[in-house]
């Protein structure tokens, strides 16, 4: 479908110094970011390089929507019970979906890509206005989803990465190779403005050639990888914080019971419990892996 590289889309905000002096230089009618150190044309031919999305086939503008809905599109809206469709409603049906290939699968990817990224309504659901123009035969992949992404919303995202991409900052070393949506991320971003602001401002660097880089997809993928660990990283951080202050409650909990009833045999076996939880063989391999275990 196209979709292959923006499942690698990194960047789940922007550093409010940075996005206002983006958005004040983007020209909207000439399609171009103008600063002092130069100017950053917002064509198709950057736009493809920096998200990966393929610019041929079908132009949906040229497709003429039907009167009514398909019958494939009637059944996929009925699995969505409410009035309105939230993103997270998309995004759970594709996680637990167990036919990838499936019409209702690739059109649940299509909407939740078109809520997010393009359109939606004030309440942040999907818009259906697109569903009349689909039937359960629609070939998504010969479809040019490329100009319905060129919206303005979207190209707020789009031209802060061309920004930062194409914008030399000195004493931050960015591996262009790299694609620009799995190198930039929120905190990556927030250190580019400050750094920028105590030098002095924005665009005081010089721009890049204008040459489109040669993406290295082998270091892309190891970003993307070390990404993914960094962040279940952090989590499990978060989980242990909250077993360790219940653990402290527990065994606190735990000696009161025992103190004041040291014969209690419910009281013994939640004793014994909470120390099979707390030293469990598991636990003694992952800290000594090398350590021979007996078999039960």
């Amino acid at each position: 479908m196209g979709f292959g590289k923006m499942l690698s889309f990194n960047v789940s905000g922007i550093p409010a110094k940075l996005a206002h002096y983006v958005v004040d230089h983007f020209n909207t009618d000439e399609m171009v970011i103008e600063m002092s150190c130069g100017s950053i044309n917002v064509d198709v031919e950057v736009v493809q390089d920096l998200l990966g999305i393929p610019n041929k086939g079908i132009n949906m503008k040229n497709v003429r929507p039907y009167e009514k809905l398909d019958v494939a599109v009637i059944a996929w809206r009925k699995r969505y019970l409410a009035r309105f469709v939230a993103p997270t409603n998309l995004a759970q049906s594709i996680v637990t979906s167990d036919e990838a290939n499936s019409f209702n699968f690739r059109l649940d990817i299509l909407m939740l890509f078109l809520t997010v990224m393009v359109e939606c309504n004030r309440n942040g659901r999907m818009k259906e206005w697109i569903l009349k123009s689909f039937t359960g035969y629609t070939n998504f992949s010969k479809i040019n989803w490329f100009i319905l992404r060129l919206c303005i919303v979207f190209l707020c995202v789009i031209t802060h990465l061309l920004y930062v991409d194409r914008v030399k900052c000195t004493g931050l070393e960015v591996n262009r190779s790299i694609n620009p949506i799995v190198f930039w991320n929120k905190n990556e971003l927030k250190k580019r403005e400050m750094l920028e602001i105590k030098r002095g401002g924005f665009s005081r660097g010089e721009l890049h050639e204008v040459v489109v880089v040669k993406r290295n997809s082998r270091k892309t993928e190891l970003r993307i990888n070390d990404e993914v660990l960094n962040n279940e990283i952090e989590s499990i951080k978060k989980h242990l914080d909250v077993m360790e202050a219940k653990k402290v409650t527990v065994q606190t909990k735990l000696d009161v019971v025992f103190n004041a009833h040291p014969h209690n045999e419910q009281g013994k076996k939640l004793i014994e419990r909470f120390e099979k939880m707390v030293h469990s063989r598991k636990t003694r391999v992952w800290l000594a892996p090398d350590t021979p275990q007996k078999k039960k």
